[in-house]
C-alpha cells in the first residue's frame, strides 16, 4: 500500500525522498534491476511516483501509472535474459496496469542471485513514513525458487549508527518496515 509520508519536525522538507521497491541482484553487488514507488516532499506537498532502474543507471519515472496514498500496488521485476529487464505493475485499487522494459548499463548482466524488498532513504534525510508491508512476496529464476524462510533484514541507519527503521519478517511471504526515529 502506498504509505502516508510526512516531514520530520525541525528538518528541511524540500527534496526529501523515500523509495519502496523490489529488486534482483542488489545484495553485495554493484548493480541491481529494480522497480517501485517513491515519495518526495517539497514544502508541504508530497508527490508519489513510480520508477524503474537498472542501477547504476539513473532511475526512469513511469509517467503512465499514477498512484495515490492508500493504493495497493503489485510489482513484478524480471530479468528476462541476463541483458534484458522487465517490470510489470498493477494498481489493485484502480485496476490499472503498466509494463516497462529495462535496459542494463553497458557490460552489466543479471545473475538472478538475490531478491530484495527495500525501503530506501534516497535523500540525506529519511522522511517519516507510515508502516509498509510487503505481502505475497516470492522470488525465483526459471530454474529454481528462493527459500525465503532464510531471509534477513538490513536496517537503514543514520548518523552515529542509530536505526531509522524497524523491520520484521512476518512469514516466508511477508515483511514489514516502519519508520523508527530520526538520527
Amino acid at each position: 500500500m502506498i504509505p502516508t509520508i510526512t516531514a520530520i519536525p525541525n528538518e528541511p522538507a524540500a527534496g526529501n525522498t523515500v523509495g519502496f521497491w523490489v529488486g534482483i541482484d542488489g545484495y553485495k553487488n554493484s548493480q541491481v534491476l529494480q522497480a517501485g514507488t517513491a515519495a518526495t516532499i517539497a514544502g508541504n506537498k508530497v508527490t508519489n511516483w513510480v520508477w524503474t532502474e537498472w542501477w547504476p543507471l539513473p532511475p526512469i519515472k513511469v509517467l503512465n501509472f499514477p498512484i495515490n496514498v492508500g493504493d495497493h500496488i503489485t510489482v513484478l521485476v524480471c530479468a528476462v535474459s541476463p541483458t534484458s529487464g522487465y517490470c510489470s505493475m498493477l494498481n489493485k485499487t484502480t485496476n490499472q496496469v503498466t509494463s516497462v522494459g529495462i535496459a542494463p548499463p553497458a557490460g552489466v548482466s543479471s545473475l538472478g542471485a538475490t531478491a530484495e524488498w527495500i525501503v530506501e532513504g534516497i535523500s540525506s534525510i529519511l522522511p517519516h513514513f507510515a508502516p509498509v508491508t510487503f505481502t505475497n512476496i516470492s522470488a525465483g529464476t526459471k530454474d529454481h525458487g528462493f527459500d525465503l524462510s532464510k531471509a534477513f533484514i538490513t536496517e537503514i541507519t543514520g548518523t552515529g549508527g542509530a536505526n531509522l527503521t524497524a523491520a520484521s519478517i512476518s512469514s516466508s511471504t511477508s515483511g514489514k518496515v516502519s519508520w523508527a526515529k530520526a538520527s
